[in-house]
């Protein structure tokens, strides 16, 4: 892909961002290098290789679910500064 004027003024139109004609010079050259840089790495030969997400391994860790003691609703409710109907209340929020 070609980066020229127009494609830097219409992705800093998209971005809502002001360019002036040095800065885009500069945008121009600079992302020209970056895709310069993408094109060189895209003809590394990578057969034989696994895409990885992460350069560390990793792995879940998991734990068996237990069914533990449950607490009874008066319980909770005995805790709460305010309760009616069964139900905690609290000051409305709008």
């Amino acid at each position: 892909m070609q980066i020229n004027e127009g494609v830097i003024k219409k992705t800093a139109g998209l971005a809502r961002l002001r360019v002036n004609d040095e800065e885009i010079k500069n945008l121009k050259k600079d992302l020209s290098d970056i895709l310069s840089h993408i094109e060189a790495l895209s003809e590394v030969n990578t057969d034989g290789i696994e895409p990885t997400a992460s350069t560390i391994s990793q792995q879940n860790v998991f734990r068996e679910d237990k069914v533990e003691k449950r607490f009874e609703n008066e319980d909770l409710l005995n805790l709460s500064p305010k309760t009616g109907h069964g139900h905690f209340m609290v000051p409305k929020v709008i």
